[in-house]
Order: C-alpha cells, then structure tokens, then sequence
C-alpha cells in the first residue's frame, strides 16, 4: 500500500512505505487533500491554571544513616591534635629559615636540631623524633620544589603496618 506524508506543502508528494514514526501517514492518492487548523495548542501551561486532584499521600522511606568514618588517634610519639602539629611545624620552619642547615644532615645533627626545637618550644620529648621528620622534610623543600612534577616518582612500601594484615 503506497502512502503519503502529510506536510504543510499540498502540493508535495512524498512516496513512502508506512512506517512507525510520530508523524501520520494516509494513502496516496492523485489529488492532495487540503491541511485544516484544528486547534491552536498552548504547551506552555501555568501549573497553577491545572485542574487539581486529590492525591493520596506519599509515603516515602529515608535511606539508612551513613555511619562516620572512623577517627584514628594519632600514635603517642605524634601530636594528638592538629592544632599542637601545625603549631610544631610553625616552629620548625622558623627555626630551619633562621639556622639555615646544609642537608643531608646525619641522624646525630639532625637529633640534636630537634632537641633544640623541643627545648624552645617546651613540649614533651617524645616528640622529637617527629619534630626531626618535620626538620628534615624543610631542609629538602626547595630541592624538592626545584624538581618540575613530571619528573617525580613516589616510592611508597607494601604496607607501613604489621606486614600479616597487608593484602
């Protein structure tokens, strides 16, 4: 069966075998049958000019509450709050921009340094070894910074815990 779209254009033919589409197709026949105005839609409808209905209430369930992620406390040779570790760094970078030491600086020197911070600082000497990491990690800023990051590699170990839990 031979049909014809319907376009604006009656003069237009268009020979088409009936498919599924949004648009309607009729028979073709010799004469083109003339295009009407129905109706004028509006799409554009206010929500308020929609006639309302009754509705039944939704009844909606809230998921499950996510628990917290858990807070580690930080080991006992490490300052307990992030407050005493910033205000430790605060110390150690004054103190590498005002001594000024040539690294790599041997693990003697490097406790010594420490120990000095700590004396200054008055904090428990159970953090001296991490005041001598944050001393050793300034001293090696800038040599650090000169290296552009594409031409970085971190090195990091299997697992910096007890190796019979690491995966």
């Amino acid at each position: 069966m031979e049909c014809k779209e319907v376009s604006p254009e009656p003069t237009r033919r268009i020979e088409r075998w009936p498919v599924r589409s949004s648009r309607h197709f009729i028979p073709a026949t010799k004469k083109p049958l003339p295009l009407r105005l129905v109706a004028r839609v509006s799409y554009f409808t206010i929500m308020s000019d929609l006639p309302r209905f009754a509705a039944s209430p939704i009844s909606l369930s809230l998921p499950k509450p996510v628990a917290p992620p858990r807070y580690r406390q930080p080991k006992k040779n490490i300052p307990q709050t992030p407050e005493d570790r910033t205000r430790i760094l605060h110390a150690v970078r004054n103190y590498v921009a005002e001594f000024a030491p040539t690294p790599p600086v041997p693990f003697a020197e490097l406790s010594e340094h420490a120990d000095r911070v700590v004396a200054h600082l008055g904090c428990e000497p159970i953090y001296r070894d991490y005041i001598g990491v944050l001393i050793n990690n300034e001293l090696w800023r800038e040599q650090l910074a000169a290296v552009p990051f594409e031409r970085r590699l971190l090195l990091m170990p299997k697992c910096l815990r007890l190796e019979s839990k690491c995966p």
